[in-house]
């Protein structure tokens, strides 16, 4: 099944102690997806299954997702 239209993408900075992460979330029409969480030095998290109403709420879950 395809996704449904992309519309933007945008990065957000993510810090736990001294660790720092860039997460990438892209907005669909359906809600917002934890595309790839980037942290030098270690493998890349793909993406999330779940879609996000907000963009807040996606950010959030980036850092769970990160961090478990």
């Amino acid at each position: 099944m395809d996704r449904p239209t992309f519309l933007e993408e945008v990065h957000v900075e993510l810090k736990n102690g001294s660790r720092q992460a860039v997460a990438t979330l892209r907005r669909y029409e359906d809600g917002w997806v934890v595309h790839r969480v980037a942290e030098e030095g270690r493998p890349d998290v793909e993406e999330h299954p779940d879609v996000f109403e907000s963009q807040e709420s996606a950010s959030n879950a980036a850092k769970k997702f990160w961090i478990p």
